[in-house]
């Protein structure tokens, strides 16, 4: 098949052209994968979460630890957060037993609303948050209706609850919530304030009926305790303080994840920050090899027709004409890969569609990128080739072999 001039048969220049061609079409899906993830989590980090974490510091604690009960624990919050409210700078201290957008979705509790009939199945079962007095203001959650926790909203005093606006969109249609029974614990709290719906497990989550409810009244220190402090002093100074102050207070108590709330709950986005992070490198490395692939096929190409090349110019063929063919032979290894990938990628991103964030699998931006991306790449590694194609000297190229 490699004739009597010794060049290279005809299926191995297949095999070399079907290989480059797959080295395309994976870096295509790569990079359609990568630009899908990078979008995501951008329009991801655009998301407000409900609450402002900006300048606002916060620590986890466990009295369990240090063998405390329900009043050492609350002394300690008090005690811990009156000393706290005197460091320089700090405009806000509260506390409670969970952190939105941690890495899970906290406690729940088996509800019942008074006046309300579930339906067949209907799962009361609703995720919460423990907090003190102050939290909302903290957090910038705003108050639709009623008021805010108090220190008289304790163990001894009437149970109550803070309900957000889905809670009240799906059990209370319609009617006033303030003054509403609602049942868990083994008692009957009374809804006193609605908070307006908040982030709880990931920014990406529709709205879900959610409640607070004061830690004085439930907690025991086996939930854990998690310090908040708003700032506008440098942010380092008010985790240092949370940790500094919570040991002198009691060293048995441990300190740990003392951090920025924004740094915290970052860990929410980690799917696609890796995901964005780890296509993106795929992907430039595929096509790098693709593009160094391409470029030796089509080199070893020029070297092995240089006696045709030759013939070509000596027939009249101008260096245009030569720089036209081979980025011709370039592009038809190329486009097939470009549209096999694409193919692939729209059948991969159905699947993980799901973890999308506000973008669709078939963002045609995305599609026209990696496309555009893809052929200036083939031109770059065509070009070397093709401009020595178009050097070649007829005389040269006859005697050539």
């Amino acid at each position: 098949e490699g004739g009597r001039s010794g060049t290279s048969s005809a299926h191995s220049h297949r095999v070399r052209g079907l290989l480059v061609t797959s080295e395309v079409a994976l870096a295509v899906v790569a990079l359609i994968g990568a630009g899908l993830f990078v979008k995501s989590f951008q329009l991801a980090r655009s998301i407000h979460p409900g609450f402002e974490p900006h300048q606002v510091a916060v620590a986890q604690m466990n009295l369990s630890a240090a063998g405390y009960d329900a009043r050492q624990a609350d002394a300690f919050c008090v005690r811990l957060r009156e000393v706290l409210e005197r460091q320089p700078g700090v405009t806000a201290v509260s506390y409670g037993d969970y952190i939105p957008l941690s890495v899970s979705a906290g406690s729940w509790e088996d509800l019942q609303v008074q006046g309300y009939v579930p339906g067949r199945n209907e799962n009361m079962k609703f995720y919460r948050n423990l907090v003190a007095p102050g939290y909302f203001d903290l957090m910038k959650i705003p108050l639709l209706q009623g008021r805010d926790f108090t220190l008289r909203d304790d163990a001894v005093n009437q149970p109550v609850m803070v309900v957000t606006q889905e809670f009240v969109r799906r059990f209370l249609p319609n009617q006033n919530p303030i003054g509403q029974k609602v049942h868990g614990w083994g008692k009957w709290f009374t809804i006193v304030g609605v908070a307006q719906d908040s982030k709880i497990y990931r920014l990406t989550e529709n709205a879900s009926p959610y409640f607070y409810v004061p830690i004085r009244q439930i907690y025991r220190p086996e939930m854990g305790l998690k310090f908040y402090v708003r700032s506008s002093a440098p942010l380092n100074d008010a985790v240092a303080a949370l940790r500094r102050e919570a040991q002198a207070i009691d060293p048995a108590v441990p300190v740990f994840g003392a951090m920025p709330l924004e740094e915290y709950i970052a860990a929410s986005l980690f799917p696609q920050r890796i995901a964005a992070s780890l296509l993106g490198t795929l992907g430039s490395v595929a096509l790098l090899l693709a593009a160094i692939g391409l470029y030796g096929v089509m080199a070893y190409s020029v070297a092995q027709r240089t006696n045709e090349i030759g013939i070509r110019v000596a027939l009249g063929a101008q260096p245009l004409d030569v720089l036209r063919l081979v980025i011709r032979e370039s592009m038809a290894l190329a486009l097939p890969g470009l549209v096999v990938g694409s193919v692939l990628a729209l059948a991969l991103a159905r699947v993980v569609s799901a973890t999308l964030v506000e973008v669709s699998p078939r963002d045609p931006a995305i599609y026209a990128a990696a496309a555009v991306f893809t052929i200036l790449i083939t031109l770059c590694a065509a070009a070397g080739p093709a401009r020595r194609a178009a050097k070649v000297d007829p005389m040269v190229a006859l005697r050539y072999e």
